[in-house]
């Protein structure tokens, strides 16, 4: 677009590969929401085309071409939730309504070397081992606001911003970027590529492709978010895993028995040495009883985690939800009773205020320290596959955001970005448990 400015010079710099995709998949989903249901589940005819497909997307702003370089199962999930939740942040300021047009810049792929790891017939790593990708904006108007910019940072996502130019060089790092066959072609895979990533550093082996642990499910829509919670309860790592929704993480599954053992390791030995245990004597829940794809709300909750030295009991009842800390000081009074210091905080959906300096000051902080989003519990959206129900990771945490988002006045904004980086914060911590 020409604005009749002279051109703008740009501040180079280089930045990881996995960087610069991930900030490159950040705009094309605050923009790409209204043309999704537009794109088809052709792919490409091999793994390289769908990487190369992936890139010339990119490079000529095509954004429908950059979601149905997704596999199916990953674009609907993300279709079905991702506008509303894009509406809630324009809502509150994160994003702004700019149209594609306005939005000046460049993008350039030059000389990509491709180099293919067949780990399976359906499942193919892709590695661009040369060439570079070069992002550049050169105007001002953008679709993430300054106030989004700030919380991307929080999150570590560094989107570049106008005036920038960023450049990865593929031949000093390398991308990996998984390939799976699905709804007839090939297709560049968000989870698989994450989960590869993860293997690799941590230096596990590769898994058996397609010998995962079975997709098991539940009974009931009810059921699977009741097993859910047990499998926390237990703890049963392995039955957690078994409730995914397997066509929209298949990765999940794949790559499951390389954690697994440890998991189940790590999980016992805790709640057997008494580092931490949760338990729940009460889990109401309600669906809204409608088709394949169900909401499952909790509407009552009573539960205990921690440790011998220092508990955090919930009681969540009609919205609201009273937080007891109880801590063992070890003291007794004068009749010789145990003196406990016990620290009691009510808040409700759409309170986004700052938990007490006490609360957030426990050990147990970072499991509660996303309640500060402004939702107590997350609104669970199963799906059911062959008479089974399975819990949606990815709809649930969409839909659960923009529920919350969907509960602030649009003045907000400011408060939502720090009570989200201070969830960030504590999850990051090293010094947090668990």
């Amino acid at each position: 677009m020409n604005t009749g400015q002279p051109p703008q010079r740009l501040r180079t710099r280089t930045m990881p590969t996995v960087g610069v995709v991930l900030g490159v998949f950040v705009l094309v989903s605050v923009l790409v929401t209204t043309f999704v249901a537009a794109t088809t589940n052709d792919g490409a005819s091999s793994p390289e085309g769908a990487v190369r497909a992936i890139f010339d997307a990119i490079s000529q702003r095509n954004l429908i071409g950059v979601v149905e370089a997704l596999p199916p199962g990953e674009r609907r999930a993300i279709a079905a939730s991702l506008p509303a939740l894009v509406e809630q942040l324009r809502r509150i300021g994160f994003v702004d309504d700019v149209p594609l047009d306005d939005i000046g810049g460049s993008v350039a792929v030059e000389g990509l070397t491709l180099t293919r790891r067949e780990f399976s017939g359906e499942v193919v790593r892709v590695d661009v081992t040369g060439g570079m990708f070069r992002v550049a904006w050169s105007q001002s108007s953008e679709p993430i606001s300054p106030m989004g910019r700030r919380v991307l940072a929080d999150l570590g996502l560094d989107v570049f911003a106008p005036g920038e130019e960023f450049v990865a060089n593929f031949a000093d790092d390398p991308l990996h970027l998984m390939t799976i066959k699905e709804g007839g072609g090939w297709h560049v895979s968000l989870s698989y590529t994450i989960a590869e990533s993860l293997r690799r550093r941590v230096g596990a082996p590769e898994p058996w492709w397609g010998r995962g642990p079975a997709a098991i499910g539940a009974d009931t829509a009810e059921d699977s978010v009741r097993d859910l919670f047990g499998a926390a309860a237990k703890p049963d790592p392995g039955r957690a895993q078994s409730i995914a929704y397997p066509e929209e993480l298949p990765a999940f599954y794949d790559y499951a028995p390389l954690f697994l053992a440890d998991m189940r390791r790590v999980a016992l030995e805790t709640y057997q040495e008494g580092q931490f245990s949760f338990a729940f004597s009460e889990l109401v829940l309600e669906s809204d009883r409608g088709g394949h794809e169900r909401t499952i709300r909790v509407k009552r909750f009573d539960g205990t985690f921690g440790d011998s030295v220092e508990r955090i009991r919930v009681r969540y009842d009609a919205g609201c939800a009273t937080f007891e800390l109880r801590r063992v000081t070890g003291q007794l009074d004068a009749r010789g009773n145990a003196v406990d210091q016990v620290q009691v905080e009510r808040r409700c959906d759409g309170d986004i205020s700052p938990l007490s300096d006490r609360v957030r000051g426990s050990k147990w902080y970072r499991l509660i320290s996303w309640t500060q989003l402004g939702k107590l519990f997350p609104t669970f959206v199963v799906r059911e596959r062959d008479g089974r129900w399975f819990v949606s990771p990815i709809r649930t945490a969409l839909v659960s955001l923009t529920e919350a988002l969907g509960q602030l006045p649009p003045d907000a904004g400011p408060d939502f970005a720090d009570r989200l980086a201070e969830v960030s914060r504590a999850y990051r911590s090293e010094d947090a448990a668990p």
